[in-house]
């Protein structure tokens, strides 16, 4: 069978002209496949390429500028600079709001975050559970952006109030220490 394969192609004269013109073809089809690839498009790879890398730092450019306004933003609800009495007018007020007694109020020193400064206050105060806690939810409440650092509390005795009908009339009072601060612009 091999032998009349091979006999078979032998009799397949090349000189015909339909062997030729097929010939010619796969032969242009191959050139115009080459040249396409090398000529045509590898500038427009190269150029897609390019534009792929430009999309890509428009997309970073994009999220930074975002994070960018984000920050503007959050820069707009910050306060411009207050000296510490500020701070400490704001806790006496909502401990006021709050029924909060205050033992003792002292502004630690400023620490500068440029270009933001960080202010804060310590608190000592006794008061009832539900009046520390109404204050700590007027601090977190507040239209600032308050940051408590540090709350120790401890339980004191009972305390008996006005009235001295029966043990219900005695409430526990806890000892609170409280350091609040806040993030503002320094000046400029």
């Amino acid at each position: 069978m091999t032998h009349l394969t091979m006999m078979n192609i032998k009799k397949i004269p090349i000189h015909d002209p339909r062997i030729k013109l097929s010939l010619i073809t796969i032969g242009i089809a191959l050139i115009t496949f080459v040249l396409c690839q090398t000529v045509v498009l590898r500038p427009f790879r190269a150029r897609k390429a390019l534009l792929r890398a430009r999309l890509e730092c428009i997309e970073e450019g994009g999220s930074v500028a975002r994070l960018s306004r984000q920050v503007s933003n959050l820069e707009k609800s910050l306060l411009p600079q207050k000296d510490p009495s500020w701070l400490l007018t704001q806790m006496t007020d909502l401990a006021q709001q709050s029924q909060l007694n205050i033992k003792s109020i002292e502004p630690l020193p400023a620490r500068p975050l440029p270009p933001y400064s960080y202010t804060s206050v310590k608190i000592a105060t006794v008061s009832s559970f539900s009046q520390l806690l109404q204050f700590l939810y007027l601090v977190e409440t507040s239209l600032y952006t308050f940051n408590i650092e540090n709350l120790t509390i401890t339980s004191q005795e009972k305390h008996p109030f006005e009235s001295k009908k029966n043990d219900s009339s005695q409430t526990s009072l806890v000892q609170a220490k409280i350091t609040i601060g806040i993030v503002h612009l320094m000046k400029g």
